[in-house]
């Protein structure tokens, strides 16, 4: 099977598939932490949320996981707070968390909707980053929780986000894991938080570790390959290919994770952007004494989209953005360069659309969906991101 229909087909988790999992005893969410001391609300706090699966099962919920349990490792004096809805048993749940060595804080058994995820975390002051995993869409944000068709969602320019203005630390960024909150909610945020917060332009699937040291899609007919301890190294990334879902059929994309930082000055963005590398789920361990080349082979890794096992899909792209490092000036040629398959959005780091599109999320929704412009630029969205990363190792976080 091809790439295109592989991806298309059996891990965008943007094509979202209602569950049959409506059972009440499943209504209810966990909140974890690296110890069961009391939380400080004062200290530098990293939120990470998983909604409720449907299909994806416990997939969101392990790669939220997996993603506290790297954060807790590079950045040890922070303090993490995990909310994860329920999925499973009870008994599942909290052995599951358990086994990535966190401690069971709570369990609540109720819905997380909106207002009692922002009665959770907007306690802290200090939140370091925010990430969220599951299901998402242009137009109803992304799915929090629910029963059957009955979804709790963030839409949006929901009014609720303003309770987090002044939240955040002075390096804090977020991440939207789940489709297409590239377009509209991530920008929208970074303005209103006034963060860096990165989403994706098409759809999403995950990809785990295999044991010849890559990630590859997440494919249990490969699951001999897997490395020991899998799960733990599980993670949610963008498609390579276009969107086309249950929303609609989109008319460009991009295969990473685009940061926008609306209004925000150029070190801030990217003092944020490299905070971001460290917590990367991927190949390498950084810390604040890594070379760049180092901390550059996490950020090509990350940026170049993974197709299945024995492809020579990243390696290309990864070449090709080893080149542009050492490429002073960097020719257009290689700026227009985009291992996406499918026309790629031109964004810069305000949004990828006119301002018209932001008047609602129905008319993001129909600008996505409309043909390119004749005489539009040609992107250099890719390249542009990969540089920003570059500059921003020079940086200093403390």
């Amino acid at each position: 099977m091809s790439y295109i229909l592989k991806l298309k087909n059996i891990y965008a988790v943007g094509f979202l598939t209602i569950s049959l999992l409506t059972s009440i005893a499943h209504a209810g969410y966990t909140v974890a932490s690296t110890s069961s001391d009391k939380l400080d609300i004062l200290k530098y706090t990293h939120v990470i949320i998983s909604g409720k699966g449907n299909d994806l099962r416990l997939n969101p919920m392990i790669a939220a996981l997996a993603k506290a349990k790297k954060i807790m490792a590079v950045y040890p004096n922070d303090q993490i707070f995990i909310l994860n809805v329920q999925e499973v048993s009870n008994a599942e749940q909290l052995s599951t968390i358990r086994s990535f060595g966190f401690q069971i804080l709570r369990s609540e058994a109720k819905l997380l909707d909106k207002n009692a995820l922002l009665r959770e975390i907007e306690i802290f002051k200090q939140i370091s980053s925010l990430d969220f995993y599951g299901h998402s869409g242009i137009e109803p944000g992304f799915f929090l929780d629910g029963v059957g068709e009955n979804d709790l969602k963030w839409q949006p320019f929901d009014k609720i986000a303003t309770r987090l203005v002044g939240h955040f630390s002075k390096n804090a960024y977020a991440v939207l894991n789940g489709c297409n909150q590239g377009q509209i909610l991530a920008p929208v945020l970074s303005k209103l938080w006034a963060i860096p917060v990165a989403g994706t332009l098409t759809s999403s699937h995950f990809e785990i570790l295999y044991n010849d040291g890559k990630y590859y899609w997440n494919e249990e007919s490969n699951h001999k390959r897997f490395a020991l301890e899998a799960q733990k190294t599980l993670r949610m990334k963008p498609d390579g290919v276009l969107y086309e879902g249950i929303y609609g059929e989109y008319q460009s994309g991009l295969p990473f994770f685009k940061f926008f930082c609306s209004g925000l000055s150029q070190e801030r963005c990217l003092r944020g952007m490299k905070a971001s590398v460290f917590a990367i789920v991927g190949v390498g361990e950084l810390s604040q004494s890594s070379s760049a080349e180092d901390y550059l082979k996490v950020v090509r890794e990350w940026l170049c989209p993974i197709s299945e096992f024995g492809t020579n899909h990243q390696p290309d792209c990864i070449s090709h953005l080893e080149k542009i490092t050492v490429s002073v000036p960097v020719s257009m040629k290689d700026k227009t360069y985009s291992p996406f398959d499918g026309p790629s959005t031109h964004c810069t780091f305000d949004g990828c659309y006119p301002s018209a599109c932001f008047k609602s999320a129905t008319a993001m929704s129909e600008c996505a969906k409309a043909p390119a412009q004749r005489g539009v630029t040609t992107s250099t969205t890719f390249v542009d991101e990969y540089l920003s990363y570059v500059q921003a190792f020079n940086l200093s976080l403390l």
